[in-house]
């Protein structure tokens, strides 16, 4: 499990690296800076309406707590 824990936290690294360097700069450039405040507002609405209020900060702390318990 540990193993299969620590692969999974290697690969979501290695997503979240692209998206900051690579994802979120190239939506920078191509989606107008008009309109980058209605993507924001639509992700907020997900987030709240669909997904549910408190979903992302309750898996946050989950994650939080699982890295709590696996550091030596």
């Amino acid at each position: 499990m540990i193993e299969n824990a620590r692969g999974y936290a290697q690969l979501l690294q290695a997503h979240i690296f692209k998206e900051d360097n690579i994802l979120f700069p190239m939506a920078n450039r191509v989606i107008p800076e008009s309109q980058q405040e209605d993507v924001n507002q639509g992700f907020e609405h997900v987030e709240h309406e669909e997904t549910g209020e408190g979903v992302h900060e309750k898996y946050l702390a989950l994650a939080e707590t699982l890295e709590q318990e696996m550091l030596p």
